[in-house]
């Protein structure tokens, strides 16, 4: 796929009352636009449709923050960055106040 070409299902979605601009519509879901295989009701998934383009927008968004998070709780991915991690921490010293 060069990036230019648009993807397109191969059997279409059923979609009645969504305009296909939702998530649980496989076309919207899998950013593609409607064909003529599907055989949706009052599709929105078009080109140069507004609502389309803010909807893919803020999907594109909630993919992107759901990846950062899992990115700033992922767990370490070798021996070498534990390693790194607490001799890290080793050099920042204790946290509370040492009292004898």
């Amino acid at each position: 796929v060069d990036g230019k070409t648009p993807l397109k299902h191969f059997r279409g979605c059923k979609c009645k009352k969504s305009g296909c601009i939702k998530r649980y519509c496989e076309c919207f879901q899998s950013n593609v636009l409607c064909s003529e295989l599907c055989s949706c009701t009052l599709c929105q998934n078009v080109v140069g449709n507004a609502a389309l383009e803010k909807r893919r927008a803020a999907a594109e968004a909630n993919q992107q923050r759901e990846r950062n998070m899992l990115d700033a709780h992922s767990l370490p991915q070798s021996v070498a960055e534990v390693a790194t991690r607490l001799q890290h921490a080793h050099t920042l010293g204790p946290h509370l106040p040492h009292n004898p």
